[in-house]
């Protein structure tokens, strides 16, 4: 797993969010802004099976899914064979230091709480680091 991407390097990426408005205008958002190739999953489930056929190199996980939440799917995108590269990212309401550590137990990689400041999350995903 790399701590940041290339600028160059156009990503694939999966945004799970069970607010559609939200999940949507973050990957129009992405897809304008950065020329990323971007899916939007809206439930748990289908994150997971959009990650085991689309392979991304990022997701974007909401934790307050319905049914299965996002610490749920991050450790069953963990046993995916080869998925050890993915970088998952937390964004989420939840920003008690339990939530945070309950996301590096179940994988992920970076926990951000909303609202998100959406330059950083641009710039740890060009390249630039957080800052």
């Amino acid at each position: 797993m790399s701590d940041t991407f290339e600028s160059h390097t156009p990503l694939r990426i999966l945004v799970v969010e069970d607010n559609k408005d939200a999940a949507d205008s973050l990957a129009m958002l992405l897809r304008i802004q950065c020329a990323h190739t971007v899916d939007v999953a809206y439930t748990g489930l289908q994150a997971l099976q959009v990650a085991n056929v689309r392979r991304p190199d990022v997701i974007l996980l909401d934790l307050g899914l319905p049914i299965m939440n996002g610490y749920q799917v991050a450790e069953a995108v963990r046993a995916m064979p080869d998925a050890e590269e993915i970088v998952i990212i937390a964004i989420t309401g939840h920003s008690q230091p339990e939530a945070v550590d309950a996301s590096a137990a179940a994988g992920i990689d970076l926990h951000l709480a909303k609202p998100v400041d959406i330059r950083h999350l641009l710039s740890y995903l060009s390249g630039s680091g957080l800052s």
